[in-house]
Parts: C-alpha cells; structure tokens; sequence
C-alpha cells in the first residue's frame, strides 16, 4: 500500500469519528466520582461490601465491593443524582439517596452499616452540600451556546 493510500485512510477515519456526534458528545461529556468508606457501627473497615451505585434519572447502576481498608471508588460517573445501595450478611442494607453529582466533581459519602439482618434496611437521605476534599479543582459544563458566545 502506497503513503498516498495510507495518509488517505486515516484522514477518512478522521472525518468519519469527528462527524459522529454520539463520538464528539462522549468524548466532551465531563465525569465526576463518588466515593467513600463502609464501616460498622464501631466505625471499623468492612471488606467485600457490595455497593450498588444507581442513577436515579436513568436508573443505570453499577455494583462495587469495598476494599480491604472499606473503600470504594465509582469513577466515570456522568453528573445527575445517584443512590447508594451497600449490603453486607449480618449488616442491615444501607441505602443513601439523593446524592448530586456535579461535572468534574469527587463526592465523599462514607456509609456506617448497621448490625441486622439483610431483608431489613436504614435509608439515609443527603441534604447537605458535599464538598471535594481530594483535590482543589473546581469544574463547570459548558454547552455550545455559551462556548459560541
């Protein structure tokens, strides 16, 4: 295959993934982060927790389990506001709702289960304004009317 063929091709691939707007849309859509540490009621680790993270809009979920310090990381979460659901035998289900996401942001929310039974559950709504405490960025979506502006 000649250089002329080959720089033809890849300038053809180009155009067509730049023309994808599925493409330009997943690779401009920021992402933030929760994450967090489950503990027991004497605010010990527990391992092998099992975390459902689920977006509440879409209802799309993702199922974690918890390190062996307790900690869990859900990365690449786009922004929208999400439910945790943690479960661990001889802890009660552990579920905190209304959890906003923001672009570009990292969002703690440790979880303490508590002793019982799985059928049984503690639900924990989120009120407060969460602050990032792992880093110092500050991030903001943009659309294209603004960026043309």
């Amino acid at each position: 295959m000649s250089t002329f063929h080959v720089v033809r091709v890849l300038s053809l691939s180009v155009l067509l993934a730049a023309s994808d707007p599925l493409y330009t849309t997943r690779a401009q859509t920021p992402s933030g982060q929760i994450f967090g540490v489950v503990t027991d009621p004497s605010a010990t680790a527990v391992a092998g927790a099992s975390i459902t993270v689920q977006n509440e809009t879409t209802n799309q979920q993702r199922v974690l389990t918890s390190g062996t310090a307790g900690d869990y990381v859900a990365g690449q979460l786009a922004p929208g506001r999400y439910r945790l659901t943690v479960r661990h035998p001889g802890f009660k289900a552990a579920v905190v709702s209304n959890l906003e996401l923001q672009a570009l942001q990292n969002l703690r929310s440790d979880v303490q289960l508590s002793l019982g039974e799985l059928a049984e559950s503690v639900t924990v709504v989120s009120e407060n304004i969460q602050v990032d405490t792992r880093g110092s960025s500050a991030g903001l979506l943009v659309d294209d009317k603004r960026v043309r502006e």
